[in-house]
C-alpha cells in the first residue's frame, strides 16, 4: 500500500508539479492574449467563455499526461513505476528550468494586461478628451461649398449641386479621408481662413471653387489648397454654355477628382448623376440641408420637398433614401407623428431605393433603423453593417449603429462608431452628442459632459443633448445645473410645443431639500396628459428624488403608449437603481434584447442564467 508520503515523491519524480505549474503560467497567457485579441476579431463573449472553459478542461489532462509521459533525450516515453524494493533520488518540487520558463510566462501575461489597459481608446479606459477631427495619414480634404458669384440667387442650387457631386465622388474613394457633409456646408457663406477652417476640420486638404453665370455663359473655377502652409497645389477653370446642367456638373465633378487623384495620389471612381430633373434635384439638395438641422419643422418640411422630388422623378434613388431618412427620424423629434405609421413609411421608401439602387447606403442604414425601432436587434445589426461595409465612413450610418449597440447597453461596442462619425463630420451636432451619451453608459461621467457640452454649441436646439447633460448633471450631483437645464427644455417647448405635458416641470419641481412627497403623482399626471419629449427627463427626476421603481413605470408607460422606446439611458450609471429591479428584466424581455445578447454577447451588468432566464443589476456590475 502507497504511503501518502510516497505518493507525494512519485509525484515529485514524475514532475507533475512542474508540469502544472508550466500549464497554470502558459493558461494565464492565453487568457490574457484572448481577452485582447478575441474582440477585437468580433467575436462575441461566450468566446471568451468557451476559451476559459476549454484552458480549464484541459488542467486535469495535462497532469494525467505529466503522470504518465516523460521528456527525455530520447523523445517522449511511457514513464514506468519503480520496483518496490528500489528507489531512486527525487527531483526538486518545481526546478530552476522550470521555475524561469513559468517566471517568463507571467511576465509575459502581466505585460499583455498592461498594455492593453494603459493603452489609449480600449474599453476599459475610455477617452476622456473631446473626439477629434480626422487624424490619418492618408489623404484627407474638405470640399467647401462652391460660391455663386452669380446676381441670380438661382443659381446657388448649381453651386451646390456642383459641390455635392464632388464630395459624393471622392467620399466614393477608399484611399481618401472625406469631412463630412454637415460640416463642410458648415463655412456655407462665411469668410473664414482657409487654414483656420482645415485646423477645425482635421483635413490636409481644401477644395473651394466659385460659379459665376453670364447669360447662358458659365465660368467655373476650382482650387486645391494645402492646410499647412496655405500653398495652392493646383487650380483651374472650365467655360460651359448653360445648356444641360446635370452633364455640366458630372463633366467638370469628373475633371477636378481627375486632377485630385494625381495631386493627392489616390483612385477615384465618378458615376453620373443619378436625375436629370432640375426641380427634383433643387428639392433634394435643400431637403438633405433640413435633415440635418434635426428640428421637427426642419424634418418636416424635408419630407414635403422629397415627396415633391420623386413625383417629379420617380427614379431619383438618392431622393428615396433621403425620405426614408427623414421618415425614420421625423418621430423622435416631432411626437404628434403616429410612430408606426413614421417607421412604415422610412420601411418603404427606403425599399423603393434599394429597387432603383441595391447599393444605395443610405437606404440599407435606415432599414437598420427601422429594424431597430422595431426591436428586430439582430436584423437591424446585420442592415447597418451592409450600409458601413458599402461605405465605411458614412456619417449616419457610424452614428446611428452606435445608437443601437448604446441601446443594448453595449457601450464599449458602439463607441468606436461614434467616435468615427464625430471625426469624420467634427461640425455636426449628434455625433459628438452620442459619443457623450456613450461614454456616460461606460461610466465617464466628466468626459460624456465635455462631449456634450461641445455638441450644445453646434447645435443648442437640440433637446437630445440637454437631456443627455441633464442626466448627467444629476449623476454628478450637480443639482443647480440640472435644474437650469431642465429650465432650458422647459423655455423651448413653450416655444415649439406649449402643449408639452412636462413642459413647466421645472416651475413645479420642489429644490433640493424641498418636499418631496408629491414628485410621483407629479410625475404620473404629467403622462396622464399625453406623451412628452422630456419623457427621460421625468425618469431622471424620479431617480434623483428616490423612486426608481417610479422612473421604471415611467419606462413602461412610454414603451407601452405607441410601442416606441428608445433605452439608451436606462444604460447609464444613473439608471443602475432601476436595471437592479425584477421588472427592468421584463422591459428588456418585451423589447426582445435578450435575443440579441445571446448571440453577440451580454451587458456587462447582465447574465445569462439556465434555460432563457437571465439576470441584470448592480450585483452583476461588480
Amino acid at each position: 500500500m502507497t504511503k501518502p508520503g510516497d505518493f507525494f515523491e512519485e509525484l515529485k519524480r514524475r514532475k507533475v508539479f512542474r508540469v502544472a505549474v508550466v500549464y497554470a503560467a502558459t493558461a494565464f497567457v492565453i487568457l490574457q492574449a484572448a481577452d485582447i485579441i478575441l474582440p477585437r476579431l468580433g467575436i462575441p463573449e461566450w468566446g471568451m467563455s468557451l476559451v476559459v472553459i476549454l484552458t480549464i478542461l484541459g488542467f486535469p489532462i495535462a497532469l494525467t499526461l505529466g503522470w504518465a509521459l516523460d521528456v527525455t533525450p530520447d523523445g517522449i516515453k511511457r514513464t514506468e513505476a519503480l520496483p518496490e524494493d528500489q528507489t531512486t533520488p527525487t527531483p526538486p518540487l518545481i526546478g530552476k528550468r522550470t521555475g524561469t520558463v513559468a517566471a517568463g510566462l507571467l511576465l509575459l501575461g502581466i505585460g499583455l494586461s498592461a498594455g492593453w489597459f494603459l493603452s489609449p481608446g480600449t474599453a476599459s479606459d475610455p477617452v476622456a478628451e473631446p473626439v477629434g477631427p480626422i487624424e490619418s495619414a492618408a489623404p484627407s480634404i474638405a470640399v467647401l461649398p462652391f460660391a455663386n458669384l452669380s446676381s441670380d440667387p438661382e443659381n446657388a442650387y448649381f453651386a451646390d449641386g456642383l459641390t455635392e457631386e464632388v464630395l459624393n465622388s471622392l467620399a466614393r474613394v477608399p484611399a481618401l479621408k472625406v469631412a463630412g457633409r454637415t460640416s463642410s456646408f458648415y463655412f456655407k457663406d462665411r469668410n473664414e481662413d482657409l487654414q483656420t477652417i482645415g485646423t477645425q476640420l482635421g483635413v490636409g486638404h481644401l477644395l473651394e471653387g466659385s460659379v459665376r453665370k453670364s447669360g447662358d455663359q458659365l465660368r467655373i473655377t476650382v482650387q486645391l489648397i494645402e492646410v499647412a502652409d496655405g500653398f495652392r497645389l493646383w487650380s483651374d477653370a472650365y467655360d460651359r454654355e448653360m445648356d444641360d446642367i446635370f452633364v455640366i456638373q458630372d463633366e467638370i465633378a469628373r475633371s477636378i477628382v481627375d486632377a485630385l487623384r494625381i495631386e493627392l495620389g489616390t483612385d477615384a471612381a465618378v458615376t453620373a448623376s443619378t436625375t436629370e430633373h432640375l426641380g427634383a434635384y433643387e428639392r433634394f439638395l435643400e431637403a438633405r440641408t433640413l435633415i440635418a438641422e434635426r428640428g421637427p419643422a426642419s424634418l418636416n418640411r424635408a419630407i414635403a420637398l422629397l415627396d415633391e422630388a420623386v413625383r417629379l422623378d420617380p427614379t431619383f434613388a438618392p431622393a428615396w433614401g433621403a425620405l426614408a431618412q427623414a421618415h425614420s427620424l421625423v418621430y423622435w423629434y416631432d411626437t404628434s407623428i403616429p410612430r408606426e405609421s413614421s417607421v412604415a413609411r422610412a420601411e418603404a421608401a427606403a425599399q423603393q431605393a434599394l429597387q432603383l439602387d441595391p447599393d444605395l447606403t443610405t437606404a440599407h442604414q435606415v432599414l437598420g433603423d427601422v429594424l431597430r425601432d422595431r426591436f428586430q436587434w439582430p436584423e437591424a445589426d446585420a442592415s447597418y453593417r451592409r450600409a458601413l461595409a458599402l461605405n465605411p465612413d458614412d456619417v449616419e450610418g457610424n452614428s446611428q449603429y452606435a445608437q443601437m449597440l448604446g441601446r443594448l447597453g453595449l457601450a464599449e461596442r458602439g463607441l468606436p462608431f461614434a467616435r468615427r462619425a464625430a471625426e469624420l463630420d467634427p461640425l455636426s451636432a449628434v455625433p459628438p452628442a452620442v459619443v457623450g451619451l456613450l461614454l456616460f453608459q461606460s461610466g465617464d461621467r466628466e468626459g460624456g459632459l465635455r462631449q456634450v457640452q461641445y455638441a450644445r454649441t453646434l447645435n443648442p436646439g437640440l433637446l437630445f443633448i440637454h437631456l443627455i447633460e441633464m442626466a448627467i448633471q444629476l449623476d454628478l450631483g450637480a443639482f443647480d445645473a440640472a435644474l437650469e437645464t431642465q429650465r432650458i427644455m422647459g423655455a423651448w417647448l413653450d416655444t415649439h410645443h406649449a402643449d408639452d405635458p412636462l413642459a413647466d416641470l421645472y416651475e413645479r419641481l420642489p429644490d433640493q431639500t424641498g418636499d418631496t412627497a408629491e414628485i410621483p403623482t407629479l410625475l404620473r399626471d404629467s403622462w396622464e396628459q399625453g406623451s412628452s419629449h422630456l419623457s427621460v427627463a421625468a425618469q431622471s427626476w424620479a431617480v434623483h428624488y428616490g423612486d426608481p421603481e417610479l422612473a421604471l413605470e415611467l419606462m413602461r408607460t412610454e414603451q407601452r403608449s405607441d410601442g416606441a422606446y428608445d433605452s439608451i439611458f436606462s444604460w447609464t450609471p444613473y439608471f443602475a437603481p432601476v436595471r437592479d429591479l425584477a421588472g427592468f428584466r421584463e422591459l428588456a424581455r418585451d423589447l426582445n434584447m435578450p435575443e440579441y445578447w445571446r448571440m453577440h454577447g451580454w451587458p456587462s451588468d447582465c447574465r445569462p442564467l439556465e434555460g432563457n432566464d437571465f439576470e441584470c443589476g448592480l450585483d452583476q456590475a461588480r
